[in-house]
């Protein structure tokens, strides 16, 4: 056999929003390099190098809010993220 197979199994029906999801993520794994012979591994696709950090996590919550709309509560919340009284870790 060449190539993947992808088995889609589900406890219940999509709903028609889950369906669309669906097709959405579809099309994102249709560019999708699977290598059935390495570990599996966590990326952060949009940090440096791979590697998670808050501030890239916070700018990029940043760049979607200029790009897509977002409920006012949520975008006051990324605004005030980095001014706050919480010690670091």
């Amino acid at each position: 056999m060449e190539g993947l197979v992808w088995r889609w199994e589900w406890r219940d029906a999509l709903t028609q929003s889950e369906e669309h999801e669906l097709i959405n993520l579809k099309e994102l794994l249709l560019d999708a390099n699977v290598n059935p012979n390495s570990v599996d591994r966590w990326r952060w696709s949009i940090g440096y190098a791979g590697l998670f950090s808050v501030k890239s996590c916070y700018n990029f919550l940043l760049q979607i809010s200029l790009t897509e709309t977002l409920q006012p509560m949520l975008l006051e919340a990324i605004k005030k993220l980095w001014k706050n009284d919480v010690p670091s870790k």
